[in-house]
């Protein structure tokens, strides 16, 4: 966010009409604007934190106020991609 802190979430899906990746925020009383950037936190232990994943583009927060919706461009046509790959650098004990 702006003034250095994060907020988490989770991709839910790809919405192929808005051509962005719904993410779900699990606190829905942060302020999150359009063009800021998403990246990975490395909490789910599958990909390091800090992968460049898009940018923020609209922002849904539901009727019952509980989850806050962003959608965010992916940072290119990954629909293109056949592979990829994550490298990461492990942390030494």
């Amino acid at each position: 966010l702006d003034d250095g802190t994060n907020v988490e979430g989770i991709l839910q899906s790809y919405d192929a009409k808005r051509k962005a990746y719904q993410v779900n925020l699990f606190d829905h009383d942060v302020t999150v604007a359009n063009g800021q950037q998403v990246a990975t936190s490395g909490k789910g232990g599958n990909y390091p934190a800090g992968v460049l994943i898009g940018t923020v583009v609209d922002t849904v927060i539901g009727d019952d106020a509980i989850v806050s919706t962003i959608y965010v461009k992916p940072v290119s046509n990954i629909q293109s991609f056949n592979y990829v790959s994550v490298i990461g650098m492990k942390k030494s004990a």
